[in-house]
């Protein structure tokens, strides 16, 4: 019998890479579901190291996704017959050329970046979503990318 736990131990259980990045899965999931394990909070003390520059092109790319996949609405009737643009500022429908303007959302954010960053997990996602708030506070017409770099310098993490 001592053989059975040797033979179980040689093999390890698969984890897909999406587990890593949960935010490249495309369907959808409740809003009360948490991407990342949780874990204990970090205060950014002289012991945090820094982080090289993340990529933040699968999160954006993700948030597009799930802005063009939302099937409760359609696109815009304006925005299909040649390349048209649709000028109301209320509209609800989902709009081609206002793709630049779709931003992941701070706890999709926070998520993707206790994911993605060595070490991340130790802050947790609710100190990242905290940085990023008092990033977007602080300067509220910040675009996205320098908004990350600003709550990771607030982190101690650049």
């Amino acid at each position: 019998m001592s053989q059975e736990p040797e033979q179980a131990s040689a093999f390890e259980t698969y984890r897909s890479l999406l587990d890593r990045h949960p935010l490249l899965r495309v369907r959808s999931r409740p809003e009360s579901s948490s991407l990342a394990p949780p874990s204990s909070v970090v205060n950014g003390s002289s012991s945090t190291t820094q982080v090289a520059d993340i990529d933040l092109r699968p999160l954006k790319q993700a948030a597009i996704m799930t802005y063009l996949s939302d099937n409760t609405r359609q696109i815009c009737q304006y925005e299909l017959p040649g390349g048209g643009e649709c000028r109301d500022k209320n509209c609800e429908n989902v709009h081609l050329s206002r793709l630049s303007a779709v931003e992941p959302s701070d706890e999709d954010t926070a998520q993707y970046l206790c994911s993605s960053l060595p070490g991340g997990q130790r802050y947790g996602v609710k100190v990242f979503m905290k940085a990023l708030d008092v990033a977007r506070l602080s300067q509220p017409t910040m675009p996205f990318d320098a908004r990350v770099q600003e709550a990771l310098s607030r982190l101690g993490l650049r």
